[in-house]
């Protein structure tokens, strides 16, 4: 048996332990520290069978890269697990050139319909590269071209609750029919959008290139990626790499006998205007109150219609409407934003049935965060953050904190009385305004908050800015267990 068959066998002995379900948290049960054992020896047993490849010590190298094994719940060992799954899916579609992966590799990619994708477009980016993308994202949309794009609404709410790495392999590997990748000094070494791009260099490898379309924003060299390979330019400008990109994706679904804007991933309206920015159906946070959006529009302005349940929860609603027209700020925040607002109108309408429908008029407000933290070394952003979703002490005396907000966003959120589940959802989102109103993240990936019967579970994952001037992205993660407070 060649080192190919071997390490493909090795790849297919994983597939068991990525589909477990139980247990849910790697305790100190017989259960999971056999399972725990089981993934240890898979791993050296991996590293073993990599370096007899052809220049094995460089696979051996990005695989150790990764990092050691973190032991905390099943999803993230899993996603930790796809990522070494990911160099090994590499390694045997692009070792020994003209050589098939073995028949037996269970994640060969099989070719699709453009029906079949969910996304047209994949975008990965560093987050100092934003604003260019998104320009390429927006245009796209236009053309009814279906993107994800992290700060889409589909996208948000995809990631929100969920473990990252777990979605983002999905929409790079498996669900995106292009990926265009924006090269740069800040992708190379900031962390998410390396996870991306594994994703993405895998998929290309299985299906023999043409998946990745790179856009230079420098001149930055990327691993795993071949100096032959044909790349924009951002000098281009937005509009022209989109309509380049367009192109590409009609050339590739003409391959496959599929007509161009007759699939579910391709335009199908015929009128040019755009489609209107709403939202319907989810919570927000206006004061200190969560309520149901029925529905949320987006402009220079943001308008939401929430229909009272209650006497009480209009008298609440009345008592926002009073600050209409005047400088007083409310905090508001849905998903993972989180800000300032003022009221610059407000709107009642009593159906026969007399049910009140309040329409509310909110504008951002220009100053930002109350705090500037970022710059501050890492340890002292995670004690702050920590401080926030859990009220424990942070190690440095920081004072800039508000008062409500010292004893954690879980205590605040219990002082409504509502249920533990009314609590978790109040807590998520105060914790969403606090952390980006005093500026204590650069991005939230995650932000799970979970009600149990007296305690309340708090994920977070996001990401900070270290350094002297906030230059550099550090990934930040954290699991918490915080008791309810008695009532």
């Amino acid at each position: 048996m060649t080192w190919r068959d071997e390490l493909a066998r090795h790849l297919e002995g994983l597939q068991p332990v990525l589909r477990r379900r139980t247990p849910e948290r790697f305790d100190k049960s017989g259960r999971a520290e056999r399972l725990k054992a089981d993934i240890q020896t898979w791993n050296r047993r991996a590293v073993q069978l990599l370096g007899q490849a052809p220049q094995g010590a460089k696979v051996v190298a990005e695989f150790r890269a990764l990092g050691h094994m973190r032991f905390t719940t099943l999803k993230d060992v899993q996603a930790q697990l796809r990522l070494r799954g990911q160099v090994v899916e590499r390694l045997l579609g692009t070792a020994g050139r003209g050589t098939p992966p073995p028949k037996h590799s269970s994640l060969k990619i099989r070719k699709r319909s453009a029906g079949s994708y969910r996304y047209a477009f994949c975008l990965t980016f560093a987050g100092e590269d934003r604003e260019f993308a998104a320009a390429v994202n927006r245009g796209l949309r236009r053309r009814r071209y279906p993107t994800f794009f992290d700060q889409n609404k589909e996208a948000r709410t995809r990631l929100l609750g969920e473990a990252g790495p777990d979605v983002l392999h999905e929409v790079f590997y498996r669900e995106s029919e292009l990926c265009l990748m924006f090269v740069s000094r800040a992708y190379k070494e900031n962390v998410w959008p390396g996870v991306e791009r594994r994703s993405a260099q895998a998929r290309d490898a299985q299906q023999g290139g043409g998946y990745i379309i790179p856009i230079r924003i420098d001149e930055t060299e990327l691993p795993g990626m071949p100096h032959t390979i044909g790349y924009l330019q951002k000098r281009q400008g937005a509009a022209r790499i989109v309509g380049e990109v367009i192109d590409k994706l009609k050339a590739a679904r003409a391959g496959r006998g599929q007509p161009p804007g007759t699939s579910p991933a391709g335009p199908t309206r015929t009128k040019s205007r755009p489609a209107p920015k709403r939202t319907t159906g989810h919570l927000v946070l206006l004061e200190d109150h969560v309520y149901f959006a029925h529905q949320v529009r987006r402009g220079d302005d943001l308008t939401v219609e929430v229909k009272a349940k209650t006497q009480e929860q209009l008298a609440r609603l009345r008592t926002i409407g009073e600050k209409k027209g005047s400088w007083t700020t409310i905090p508001f925040a849905e998903h993972l934003t989180g800000r300032d607002v003022q009221v610059v109108d407000y709107e009642e309408v009593t159906d026969r049935a007399g049910r009140t429908t309040v329409t509310l008029q909110l504008r951002p407000s220009r100053n930002a965060s109350s705090g500037v933290h970022f710059g501050v070394p890492a340890q002292e952003s995670e004690h702050l953050i920590r401080q926030v979703l859990t009220g424990r002490p942070p190690i440095t005396g920081w004072t800039t904190l508000p008062t409500d907000v010292q004893q954690g966003v879980v205590a605040l959120a219990a002082r409504s009385r509502g249920s533990p589940a009314e609590t978790a959802q109040l807590a998520q989102l105060l914790a969403v305004y606090s952390l980006q109103k005093l500026g204590l993240v650069a991005a939230i990936r995650v932000l799970d908050v979970r009600a149990r019967r007296r305690t309340v579970a708090v994920e977070f994952t996001g990401e900070i800015r270290t350094g002297a001037f906030g230059q550099t992205d550090s990934e930040i993660r954290l699991r918490e267990v915080v008791p309810l407070p008695d009532r």
